[in-house]
């Protein structure tokens, strides 16, 4: 409950140049507060206890609504910080288009959505290539070896299209 609401941060500052070291204060902050608040004097306070799943709910509400606020009314990183993190990591989508110049846009030309596609599908293709390994080799070694081969051939088919995909996202030209 202690971080609830701080995850989309850790998301959020691949996407969207505004994330500041202020804002993910505020998010430690706040959850930590609410945590307590919930924890301790909620019921304290002669209001009924709810549900664990509702705490969580409101909780991420408070916290996401906080941070937000905190951002917005705080200043961002300075601009050539953010242009030389750009430079280096090459975040995608559209979330980073007001913090490159003119020069910039046309030099490194933002992802499109093809590519933020692409990247997300090879994630993805990435966790069922690693389980099916981890898992194929179990069944293998416990002599369940139909299963074992179906889940290395699965391994096998998800490497081979995170390859096709990896020009697409211009890790491989």
């Amino acid at each position: 409950m202690f971080g609830a609401g701080t995850g989309l941060i850790f998301i959020l500052r691949w996407f969207w140049w505004r994330i500041n070291s202020w804002t993910e204060i505020a998010a430690m902050t706040i959850s930590f507060f609410t945590a307590l608040y919930f924890g301790f004097a909620h019921t304290q306070l002669g209001f009924q206890a709810w549900s664990p799943s509702t705490t969580l709910v409101v909780s991420v509400a408070i916290t996401t609504a906080g941070w937000l606020t905190v951002t917005l009314l705080t200043a961002p990183e300075d601009i050539e910080t953010l242009r030389n993190f750009y430079r280096k990591i090459r975040p995608l989508g559209s979330g980073w288009n007001p913090v490159l110049g003119d020069s910039e846009k046309e030099t490194f030309s933002t992802h499109e959505d093809s590519e933020l596609t692409a990247s997300l599908l090879s994630w993805f293709l990435g966790c069922v290539l690693i389980y099916s390994c981890m898992f194929g080799t179990g069944f293998l070694i416990y002599g369940h070896r139909t299963t074992g081969l179906i889940c290395i051939l699965i391994a096998g088919l998800s490497g081979w299209r995170i390859l096709k995909l990896l020009p697409r996202i211009g890790l491989l030209r």
